[in-house]
């Protein structure tokens, strides 16, 4: 389980991460319907025992993804040394968000569009899906009505995200 550093998380993730079933394999979805976004299978060996309608943790530890035969599948399965980790920037109220850093540089980078309404009239937010060896902080900015930076943190090693807005 994910120690979470403030209560912030739920705002940013919503309900994105809520695992789904299709027949026997399970998927959650990243991203926005009409803007760039993935479907994410998880393996059915080895990941973690989630059932329909939990939410995954955004740190994923001893997992690794791939790109699937379709350009916007993805797929995790167990890995020894590395980590995936969902980072959303959410965007300011009708307005946008755009990633400015990750350090350390990831293995594999996938983005997304994380909208707040089903059009993004409300704000369009950018996510990521990273597949990292170690501590990763992703460093974000947000504008529109409000804006302000975001900086998450990731450490794999204690399971601990923080989040400073």
């Amino acid at each position: 389980m994910v120690k979470i550093i403030n209560k912030t998380l739920h705002n940013i993730y919503g309900k994105t991460l809520i695992i789904e079933h299709a027949g026997d394999y399970k998927f959650f979805e990243l991203g926005a319907d009409l803007g760039k976004h993935y479907r994410v299978w998880i393996n059915r060996v080895g990941i973690e025992k989630v059932k329909r309608g939990h939410a995954l943790n955004p740190l994923i530890k001893n997992t690794e993804v791939f790109q699937g035969k379709k350009e916007r599948n993805l797929i995790l399965s167990p890995s020894e040394n590395s980590h995936v980790i969902i980072a959303k920037i959410p965007g300011g109220f009708r307005g946008g968000a755009k990633i400015l850093s990750i350090e350390p540089k990831p293995i594999k980078m996938f983005e997304f569009d994380d909208w707040q309404s089903r059009r993004g009239r409300l704000g369009r937010g950018v996510g990521v899906l990273l597949e990292v060896k170690e501590n990763t902080q992703v460093v974000g900015e947000y504008y529109g009505r409000t804006e302000g930076f975001i900086t998450l943190k990731f450490n794999v090693d204690e399971e601990i995200v923080e989040i400073n807005k």
